[in-house]
């Protein structure tokens, strides 16, 4: 949604540093927590391959985001 895409940019326009910076910012920002090796080298994969709104626009869209235990 269009939401989604504009909360998605807002983020990544948050995010400064290193690209290994950036992931674990992101975490710390939606989830409260620093990611894990695997989840940081996923991270960091996903934003060679792809682009930095992508990459959060997917971690918007987790289950950890989206529901709280």
């Amino acid at each position: 949604s269009a939401f989604l895409e504009a909360q998605s940019a807002a983020l990544v326009k948050r995010l400064t540093g290193e690209d290994s910076d950036r992931v674990k910012q992101a975490y710390r920002i939606l989830y409260g927590r620093s990611p894990d090796p695997q989840e940081l080298q996923l991270g960091l994969g996903f934003v060679k391959k792809s682009n930095w709104n992508e990459y959060t626009h997917v971690l918007l869209n987790s289950n950890e985001f989206e529901w709280v235990n």
